[in-house]
């Protein structure tokens, strides 16, 4: 532990600096508001994430880096929790340490660590799943079936996906010969538990004629049409978002050891796969976002890493490689010292908003009826542009997508005014502009880093909105 502690209080210490450097994106702002607007659940996820960010805005105040605190202290424990892991299955801390900075080196882990998204929680919560089951299989113990409903039930608050745990245990029990383990009484407990936890998730979607569950179906239903070429673009950015050299290398450590996996590991390769199959089949019909496997990668790269050290191959060479780029990478996001093509940089997302409060208040300031509210035209502003400009009016989404903006909006006063705030590739489109009376350009911005443009928003007055249904 001599290593570890001074290694990720410095890392986590990097990643606060630069979560202090950069705008909200669009999911984390997102999960913000889960935040602010506290629910028993909402539209697209559980409610656990909104719980969890309510506490640290209640007690740092609304800010974008009091938003980022829970997620490094996520990165925190999920290290801890790793390196805890690979330590009992190598008996070597320093195999545990370098395990655990390969998964703190791997590319996305260290993103999700700054920003706050609800598979930052589910992966504490399958690394907690993994002791639980050992535990249960290693000895007697009423708390650890405690532990399993307890656990169960807050990954279910945390992503639907959590679903796939139910698999996992499953897999535990029939390979590991674990029936003999179950105890009926102490079984009906931990599904208690679990359920009571989780009911929060089935009130708020009885309330809301179960809306939630109707769109993750379509999810996973996706196209009906499978498509090789989406599932190689998955399968490359999988190991690209993860790091080529560690992904690589943790599949390879795997491999290699495949026929002395102890029981623990194969508990957490049971944990892995079931999701990683999953969005492997749904990217074959949709688009899966790099993160939604966190929980598998965060497995595979320790485990296998701690495989190959632990078999004397070069497998810290990878992690060298890995965290080489990875430390270019935050002194970019801290120093932002590079200069991208105009309209080309990956801080696009994450600018103008906070410098605009000020001439939004002036614009509004203006207008001596008052009867106006902020709109943005698509559902990816909708975020920030309530974190940062909730203060001054109401705010509206006015797509034509039905989400939890939308629910967010049902008890907000329809104004006839509305200030619209179009950002680059994301311009008013026709069938709004035809519902204003009137339009008024008021004024355009752009915002560039090392002289080079950015993005930027074009602020206009649609006077007379018409709403659907009429006022």
């Amino acid at each position: 532990m001599k290593k570890f502690w001074p290694t990720i209080i410095l890392l986590s210490l990097w990643r606060f600096f630069i979560g202090t450097r950069h705008g909200l994106g669009v999911d984390e702002s997102h999960y913000v508001l889960y935040g602010l607007n506290l629910d028993w659940s909402y539209f697209d996820h559980p409610p656990l994430i909104g719980w969890v960010q309510s506490v640290f805005l209640f007690i740092f105040g609304k800010h974008e880096w009091s938003a980022r605190i829970p997620a490094i202290l996520c990165g925190v424990l999920s290290s801890y929790l790793v390196f805890r892991f690979i330590k009992k299955i190598s008996q070597s801390e320093e195999t545990a340490f370098w395990s655990t900075l390969a998964l703190n080196f791997s590319f996305l882990p260290s993103a999700l660590w700054i920003m706050f998204l609800p598979d930052t929680l589910l992966f504490i919560l399958a690394l907690w799943l993994l002791e639980i089951l050992d535990h249960i299989l290693s000895r007697e113990n009423k708390w650890d079936w405690i532990q399993l409903g307890v656990c169960l039930g807050l990954a279910g608050l945390s992503k639907y996906t959590a679903v796939f745990f139910i698999i996992s245990v499953l897999g535990v029990a029939f390979t590991e010969k674990a029936w003999k383990k179950i105890r009926p009484l102490w079984f009906l407990v931990a599904t208690i538990l679990g359920g009571v936890l989780v009911f929060p998730v089935f009130y708020w979607n009885m309330k809301h004629q179960w809306i939630s569950f109707s769109y993750q179906t379509s999810h996973v239903m996706g196209s009906t049409h499978f498509s090789l070429e989406r599932f190689s673009v998955f399968l490359l950015g999988q190991i690209m978002a993860y790091s080529p050299f560690l992904t690589l290398a943790g599949i390879w450590g795997i491999w290699i050891s495949r026929k002395n996996l102890t029981q623990t590991m194969r508990i957490a390769l049971w944990i892995a796969t079931p999701t990683f199959l999953f969005f492997t089949y749904t990217s074959m019909k949709d688009e899966v976002l790099p993160h939604w496997t966190l929980l598998s990668w965060g497995l595979i790269i320790p485990l296998g890493i701690s495989l190959g050290i632990s078999r004397g191959r070069h497998f810290k060479w990878p992690v060298v490689a890995s965290g080489v780029v990875l430390v270019f990478v935050m002194a970019e996001l801290s120093l932002q010292f590079l200069k991208f093509p105009p309209y080309q940089s990956p801080y696009a997302d994450l600018v103008g908003w906070a410098s605009l409060h000020g001439e939004v208040q002036a614009i509004i300031e203006k207008e001596p009826q008052g009867n106006f509210a902020i709109a943005v035209p698509n559902w990816t502003l909708g975020g920030r542009a309530r974190f940062y400009l909730g203060d001054l009016a109401p705010v509206f989404v006015i797509d034509d997508r039905f989400d939890q903006y939308d629910l967010w909006e049902e008890g907000q006063k329809k104004a006839p005014d509305l200030l619209v705030l179009s950002w680059r590739g994301f311009d008013l489109k026709p069938n709004n502009t035809k519902k204003c009376k009137q339009i008024e350009p008021v004024i355009s911005r752009t915002f560039s880093i090392n002289g080079s443009p950015v993005n930027s928003v074009q602020i206009t007055w649609c006077r007379g909105y018409r709403w659907q249904p009429d006022l």
